[in-house]
């Protein structure tokens, strides 16, 4: 193998996977509208008009919220670059 050539085993692929996983995290987040149907159990009677979920460069959830300005400040709030996903 030259130098410079890039090693394609196995291994080498996963860990290039698990970097990139890691890419962002704690610096960026995601806020996207949720559909009725992807509502969580809330542990109090909530009537959402509209929900907007905040999710980690993980994608863990980090937050529901009623409104997608809402959600973007706590993104904020969170010192977190969000993006949008559609």
């Amino acid at each position: 193998m030259k130098t410079g050539d890039i090693e394609n085993s196995d291994s080498s692929q996963e860990t290039r996977n698990v970097e990139l996983l890691g890419l962002g995290d704690g610096l960026v987040g995601y806020v996207r509208q949720l559909n009725k149907d992807e509502l969580p159990e809330l542990p109090v009677d909530v009537k959402l008009e509209s929900a907007w979920g905040v999710y980690s460069a993980r994608g863990e959830a980090m937050a529901l919220c009623g409104s997608a300005n809402a959600a973007w400040h706590f993104g904020a709030d969170q010192d977190l670059k969000i993006v949008s996903v559609h």
